[in-house]
């Protein structure tokens, strides 16, 4: 499943994705979801397409803090009851940075 979801750049920050704990791979897989549909020309792409791991956000990402994609969305999560995740995804402004 890893190897449809994660980019090449992706691929380099988890070198073995299949030793990540299944919270992360969640993570990963809701923020891609709130990216796509965040933003309308990602209808073509795929979410393996779609880069939104960045090696200075690996702390956060296993914390579940929010993060900024490469593309420059703003990805936060919700942790719901049970082992439910929801990921919301809002482009950053110019004055936070994009990365």
């Amino acid at each position: 499943m890893t190897g449809r979801i994660l980019t090449a750049a992706e691929r380099k920050v988890l070198p073995l994705p299949e030793q990540c704990d299944i919270r992360m791979l969640q993570r990963i897989w809701t923020a891609k979801e709130a990216v796509y549909k965040l933003t309308p020309e990602n209808g073509r792409m795929t979410l393996g397409e779609i880069d939104v791991l960045r090696a200075e956000y690996l702390d956060a990402w296993r914390r579940g803090d929010s993060i900024v994609s490469r593309g420059g969305a703003r990805v936060s999560f919700v942790e719901l009851e049970g082992d439910g995740l929801l990921a919301v995804a809002t482009m950053v402004s110019s004055r936070e940075g994009r990365g």
